[in-house]
């Protein structure tokens, strides 16, 4: 039965010939056990007026239409999995989210999976704008998919926006979308969203998703897509920028609504001001609750150690915290082979390592430790420091 509902979605047969299988199939003698699998073969032909509307954006509400009695477009959970499968391998990304949005079915948390991946087909498709704001905006009820997203999921959108390319392969409906081997290819007619609408993008994920937002390799991903700063900025604009940032995370509310940068602070030094921006949402972070592996975030900084220093310097207003932070990362950089760093460093012990940014980092956070007011007397010696 299964195979032959599969051949209704993905064949194209006449309406007449579905007609007839699906008649003939409510003729066959069932036991009363099995009397609801007669409607197992009831699949709309591709051609039915209501889902050909849909499908080419004609109708917006899913509402076949008609006087009398409001008949909604609706199929079962097996019939929207099979739908989506044929629509993705026609390649055909902006049908698909329009039928998704409208569809009803019996399944309601199967669905919902389903419309969780309306973002991906919408990067597939090309259109990064839509796709970006359908994240925080669901249908009537339901929870918006950001709320949803999983780290992996979230880093491997940052991929796709950041570089315009996506898996090539179908997404496995309801299960993790993609295999980690998927190849990527190039999305055809995406253009890349400004490293702005990149960032956020990215706080107001991390603002809205507990989940996401305590996982540290998130962080690292989010810090890595940025822009490289060529150097930086002079000491006024660092100082701005601790209360522009704090101001714009403030403002950004409890429910991650939409960022507001002011064009200012973007004018003279763009990269860094976003950088300290996504800077100061880490260091809040840190201050939440501890940050645990660090060391994948800090790698990021080893070209911009001033951005470091900066961070730092915000820690040092809650005192406790910034010691025991420190005093982690002293522990990590005693005790890692490298693999937590997972951004291509050696896997030997880091202590051995001659490369200068950890012996930065093991000097700041001696003379850090070294001028806390009641730092606790610990001899950083027994952490390998």
């Amino acid at each position: 039965m299964e195979a032959v509902r599969r051949q209704m979605v993905e064949c194209d047969f006449s309406p007449e010939f579905l007609q007839k299988l699906q008649g003939f199939y409510q003729t066959l003698p069932l036991p009363p056990s099995c009397i609801s699998l007669r409607n197992r073969l009831c699949v709309l032909p591709w051609s039915d007026v209501l889902l050909v509307s849909v499908l080419k954006g004609q109708n917006v509400t899913g509402i076949r239409p008609g006087k009398g009695k409001k008949e909604p477009l609706t199929e079962s959970a097996a019939v929207v999995l099979l739908r989506a499968e044929t629509l993705q391998r026609l390649n055909r990304y902006r049908e698909l989210t329009r039928y998704l949005k409208v569809v009803h079915s019996g399944n309601t948390e199967l669905l919902q999976a389903v419309r969780d991946l309306i973002p991906l087909f919408l990067m597939k498709a090309g259109d990064f704008s839509s796709a970006l704001s359908s994240f925080f905006y669901p249908p009537p009820g339901v929870c918006c998919p950001v709320c949803r997203l999983t780290p992996r999921l979230f880093t491997l959108y940052l991929r796709i926006i950041t570089t315009a390319t996506a898996p090539s392969a179908t997404a496995a409906i309801a299960t993790q979308p993609l295999s980690p081997d998927t190849p990527w290819e190039e999305v055809k007619g995406a253009v890349v969203p400004r490293q702005v609408e990149v960032v956020k993008f990215g706080l107001r994920v991390l603002k809205s998703n507990m989940a996401v937002y305590k996982d540290s390799q998130s962080w690292a991903y989010f810090l890595h897509v940025l822009n490289s700063p060529a150097g930086p900025p002079d000491t006024a604009f660092l100082t701005e920028a601790r209360n522009v940032t704090m101001e714009i995370l403030l403002n950004q509310g409890s429910l991650g609504h939409l960022i507001q940068i002011p064009r200012t602070f973007l004018m003279v030094y763009p990269d860094q001001a976003l950088l300290l921006l996504v800077t100061q949402g880490l260091a809040l972070r840190i201050l939440h609750e501890p940050l645990t592996p660090a060391l994948p975030v800090l790698n990021y900084y080893k070209g911009h150690v001033w951005a470091l220093r900066w961070l730092v310097g915000f820690l040092s207003s809650s005192p406790g915290r910034l010691e025991s932070f420190l005093r982690g990362v002293a522990v990590e950089l005693h005790s890692t082979d490298g693999s937590q760093l997972s951004f291509s460093f050696p896997s030997s012990s880091l202590k051995d390592q001659p490369d200068p940014f950890w012996h930065y980092l093991t000097d700041l956070i001696r003379e850090t430790l070294s001028v806390i007011p009641d730092c606790s007397r610990l001899d950083l010696d027994q952490t390998g420091v």
